[in-house]
């Protein structure tokens, strides 16, 4: 990718050459023009009308050549101004980006490295804090930091998970509650979100779940501004 001083010197360049070009066509033109026109017998000084409205009629299409050049020369500048001056202005907003971005998914790493480090059975080597960030902000490189359908959908998997475990758990019905089967679908849950968890025994992995979940729950609120219901997870039933 070119950097902004590049850019502008390569447009600068293009803008340089076009207008040389043009001016280049037109002076040719124009010169065409009044060779043309020119007397065999040669000019004469004088500033008489008859002088004035001879050299106008005879060379008037090699000065609207040059006029129009001249027009098309100020145009061509206009535009060519415009159009940088836009493209600039593009460049520092995506680099402005960027750098938000970066300085953006930093914050969020230490985050979730802090309060990792807080949980005893959870290792911050299977949170990876940078696929998690840019599932709950895919645009952040564009400077958007709306929260994606896609982490809602995440989110809303997760929960469905501890929904139909706490209502095979409750019911008197088969299949009779199994922790490995839950066990299953709760690590391919996280894991969209860059969590991945072990398989572990009953207890450890209820005491491991329950801290994740509280990660979760932290991390909606402190980065995502959502502390109401709309991303908070149910209450578990099966521990």
């Amino acid at each position: 990718m070119l950097s902004r001083q590049s850019f502008k010197k390569n447009s600068v360049f293009v803008l340089v050459v076009i207008l040389t070009l043009t001016l280049l066509f037109g002076v040719s033109l124009s010169f065409l023009f009044f060779t043309e026109a020119y007397p065999e017998g040669g000019l004469t000084f004088c500033f008489t009308n008859e002088c004035y409205d001879y050299f106008k009629n005879s060379f008037k299409s090699s000065l609207e050549v040059l006029n129009v050049t001249l027009k098309i020369l100020v145009s061509l500048t206009t535009i060519g101004g415009i159009f940088i001056a836009v493209k600039s202005y593009y460049s520092n907003q995506y680099s402005s980006s960027i750098a938000n971005h970066i300085s953006n998914t930093k914050t969020f790493s230490d985050f979730i490295k802090e309060e990792v480090g807080k949980l005893n059975l959870v290792s911050e080597y299977s949170v990876s804090s940078y696929l998690w960030y840019n599932n709950i902000f895919p645009n952040s490189k564009r400077g958007n930091l709306e929260i994606s359908k896609r982490y809602f959908e995440a989110i809303n998997d997760i929960n469905q998970v501890i929904k139909k475990s706490n209502s095979i758990y409750s019911s008197s019905e088969k299949p009779d509650f199994s922790y490995l089967k839950h066990q299953t679908k709760m690590i391919e849950a996280l894991a969209v979100i860059g969590i991945n968890l072990e398989r572990l025994n009953r207890n450890d992995f209820y005491e491991c779940e329950s801290q994740v979940i509280d990660l979760i729950e932290l991390t909606n609120v402190e980065f995502c501004g959502l502390a109401d219901k709309t991303m908070s997870l149910d209450k578990r039933k099966y521990i």
